[in-house]
């Protein structure tokens, strides 16, 4: 199982170009990262954190955007939209916001999907949350500055998914903001 998962992560860094930051625990050195594998990609506007842990039965992933969105103020409206979002997504994984704030996807792929459906454990692990990351970077954005209520960042992704785009002018996006990075 191991093995297989190893190989799927090596893969999919090259393919996808995910950084990898290997745990050491040899010696007198124990490492910060308690998973297997903390791997780093970096989207169009943020970047994705991942951790993976590989037991016999399974293989269990974390992703989150970095930085962390969530604050006291912009919860109630985050939770609302990954709610939302939770609603529209048939994948394995589920969204939700951790005692860290962050913005989580959590997924746990067991191993005959490992070891018999590796196109689908790739996707599932890699592909997947990617996609889901990618089409709310903005809506997230806009939420964590507090310039979209919920109901507008639902709005957006509802578009997106029935249109596959949606008009940037609409919802008072100008690309610009976004290109060097988290607008603050």
């Amino acid at each position: 199982m191991k093995v297989a998962t190893e190989k799927i992560i090596n893969e999919v860094c090259k393919e996808l170009g995910f950084q990898v930051v290997r745990a050491v625990n040899e010696g007198n050195v124990i490492s910060f990262v308690r998973d297997d594998y903390h791997l780093l990609y970096r989207l169009e506007h943020n970047s994705l954190q991942m951790s993976l842990k590989v037991n016999e039965k399974n293989v269990t992933a974390l992703i989150f955007p970095d930085p962390i969105m969530v604050n006291s103020q912009n919860k109630e409206r985050i939770v609302r939209f990954i709610n939302h979002m939770n609603w529209l997504t048939l994948a394995f994984g589920h969204f939700y916001v951790d005692t860290n704030n962050d913005i989580a996807y959590a997924i746990k792929i067991p191993d005959y999907i490992i070891l018999n459906y590796i196109d689908e454990a790739k996707a599932q692990l890699f592909s997947t949350p990617i996609a889901f990351y990618n089409d709310m970077q903005i809506p997230l954005i806009k939420l964590s500055t507090n310039e979209w209520d919920s109901d507008i960042a639902i709005k957006y992704i509802d578009e997106l998914y029935s249109n596959r785009f949606v008009c940037y002018d609409d919802y008072g996006v100008n690309l610009l903001n976004y290109i060097i990075g988290f607008k603050r």
